[in-house]
């Protein structure tokens, strides 16, 4: 990891998905924070979709987080209607 060119790691919505019920994908995402942040690199978790999940990472030091927790995905033109409201 330390030869590649990436400045954000991110931790897949597989393990996400089995927050709460998969101790070993908890554990994976814990270590994938640690290893990201002893690189200096960034995290974010994708395939968030409920408030245990989102307080989980938050828990653990995840900084940034996506998934249909906040929204659907949009268009360019649906986005630019979205922050214009």
């Amino acid at each position: 990891l330390k030869r590649f060119p990436v400045d954000v790691i991110k931790i897949d919505g597989g393990f996400v998905r089995n927050i709460g019920d998969e101790a070993d994908d908890e554990a994976i995402i814990r270590s994938t924070l640690a290893l990201a942040k002893s690189l200096g690199k960034v995290c974010i978790a994708e395939g968030v979709e409920s408030k245990e999940q989102l307080l989980f990472m938050q828990a653990e030091g995840c900084e940034y987080v996506q998934g249909y927790y906040f929204y659907s995905p949009l268009d360019a033109s649906q986005v630019k209607s979205l922050l214009k409201r």
